[in-house]
């Protein structure tokens, strides 16, 4: 990702269209005959892939802030859900955190519980993430891009993404990768 950041620098090129680019391209080698749908949900910006086996979603981008609304409890409710996966326990989780103004739908997916709740060095990663985004004001960009693997319905990994200024100065950009399900794993990259 920090590649396709300095080509957007370089270009001058819209960078909320430079990730979708991207992630829209790197989702395609995996599923070559994905056909996703580009949408506008509660100021988040998504690619979304649906067909007949499953609904999934590639890219969420937008400007964080926070909650505009309480949360839905009776609505998450609603979104199924196993007790464990791959032997851990998992929640309804938020690809950008509900801190941050994510949304239902689309935004949420199979998490660990463990990360969800803070209760995991990454974990606590994963919401000062969001805790920042929200203190950094309107001119932060924050980026969740899921990545999975073939068919499978639910993600093996997700990259969530945090640009504190629209220069992209080479001290601000920060990009988080966790694997939610599968060993949580933390690197973060400066450009």
């Amino acid at each position: 990702m920090p590649t396709v950041v300095s080509r957007a620098q370089a270009s001058k090129g819209s960078l909320v269209e430079a990730i979708g680019d991207a992630c829209s391209s790197f989702y395609g080698q995996s599923v070559p005959d994905a056909k996703l749908s580009a949408f506008t949900y509660r100021g988040f910006n998504f690619l979304f892939h649906g067909n007949l086996q499953f609904d999934r979603t590639a890219l969420l981008i937008g400007h964080p802030g926070a909650p505009s609304e309480a949360r839905d409890v009776m609505y998450q409710r609603g979104f199924s859900l196993v007790e464990t996966f791959g032997g851990r326990s998992v929640d309804r989780g938020n690809f950008i955190p509900y801190t941050a103004d994510g949304s239902f739908g689309p935004n949420l997916y199979v998490q660990d519980r463990a990360l969800n709740r803070g209760r995991s060095k990454e974990g606590r990663q994963y919401r000062s993430l969001g805790r920042s985004a929200v203190a950094a004001g309107p001119n932060a960009l924050m980026f969740a891009h899921p990545v999975y693997v073939a068919i499978r319905p639910s993600q093996a990994s997700f990259s969530l993404g945090l640009l504190l200024s629209p220069a992209l100065s080479h001290k601000s950009f920060a990009i988080v990768s966790m694997s939610s399900l599968l060993g949580t794993r933390i690197v973060c990259w400066s450009s």
